[in-house]
């Protein structure tokens, strides 16, 4: 147990928990006040849905202008992907047009890379869970509206905590990376040691490099 703590003090003092606990105060926030205080369990969770869409792009370590960015665009992809399923949804013929045409320009998303990808698995998410019922127009207007309005609340309150702790995750994502660097350092220096394996501790040298470059 006692050789775990430090590995655990890293995970609770990195961004990875930092980040992950906001994203979900962020994605569970519009469902709890819109249910308890209002009684709006459908809207709820479609906004919470909305959020998640948009919650899933705001990855820990990446640069700032370019989660901004892609952020703003979950959110009128998010919400332009929950109206077209969701008129797709009223005739079965549409929804056999929608669904491939949807799952095919959003895997045109993964050239763009991890923020793509990650991008793409947000919009299926949407897709998939807009077909869960058929809808009238009225009700496909109000879907969109809460899933534009629960992607444009966590983008809000991402942007404004991050303005408030921009410092501390900053010093989280540099410790990250010097962890990651010493754990490198240390997986050359046992290639001095004669008792040890060369191919395995080439296997460690590349792994513990690949997750130095990463990070």
């Amino acid at each position: 147990m006692a050789s775990h703590l430090p590995q655990l003090q890293r995970f609770f003092y990195s961004h990875y928990f930092i980040g992950g606990l906001r994203q979900a105060i962020g994605v569970l926030l519009p469902a709890v006040v819109l249910i308890s205080l209002f009684q709006m369990y459908g809207t709820g969770m479609v906004a919470s849905v909305g959020a998640a869409c948009v919650a899933v792009i705001d990855q820990p370590g990446n640069p700032r202008r370019n989660s901004i960015n892609m952020m703003l665009v979950a959110v009128l992809l998010g919400s332009a992907t929950a109206a077209v399923t969701g008129l797709a949804t009223a005739h079965i013929l549409l929804i056999w047009l929608a669904v491939p045409a949807l799952c095919f320009l959003f895997s045109m998303l993964t050239v763009y890379g991890k923020q793509g990808g990650l991008m793409a698995f947000a919009c299926l998410l949407v897709m998939t869970l807009t077909l869960r019922t058929p809808m009238a127009p009225q009700a496909v207007l109000l879907h969109t509206i809460s899933t534009f309005l629960g992607g444009l609340f966590y983008f809000v309150y991402s942007y404004t905590m991050h303005r408030l702790m921009w410092h501390r995750e900053e010093q989280q994502t540099l410790s990250v990376a010097l962890f990651a660097t010493a754990e490198y350092v240390a997986a050359r220096a046992r290639f001095y040691d004669v008792n040890t394996d060369l191919e395995t501790c080439y296997r460690d040298l590349v792994h513990t490099q690949a997750d130095m470059i990463e990070k």
